[in-house]
């Protein structure tokens, strides 16, 4: 659902690339203009040693100079504009050609869709 909305510059006119090897890590969906990784989570994210891996993955990749963005599966099924909003809203705000690399991690699954 999510790769309907982002490919073809379909999104804001920005430029996704899905499965896109980033740094030895396969991210579900790239921005390369604006160093952005989306990530889509389904439950297997919940288990412990996942939520480990995650978390080590995303503080390598926020090391060298990507901001990482994580959903939920239920998010994207459940709220696919407000998931393209944020986006949109992350690569507007935060034009990352212009500012420090390095960047806070962005745990968007705790915000609240209601």
């Amino acid at each position: 659902m999510l790769w309907q909305a982002l490919r073809d510059r379909r999104l804001d006119g920005l430029k996704f690339r899905r499965e896109a090897l980033v740094e030895g890590y396969l991210a579900d969906f790239y921005c390369a203009e604006h160093r952005l990784i989306v990530e889509v989570d389904g439950d297997v994210h919940n288990l412990e040693e996942v939520k480990k891996r995650d978390t080590y993955r995303q503080w390598r990749l926020e090391q060298a100079g990507y901001r990482v963005m994580r959903f939920t599966a239920d998010q994207v099924y459940g709220a696919l504009g407000w998931v393209t909003d944020a986006i949109v809203e992350e690569c507007r705000n935060n034009d990352f050609k212009k500012e420090n690399p390095l960047s806070p991690s962005l745990h968007l699954w705790e915000r609240d869709l209601g």
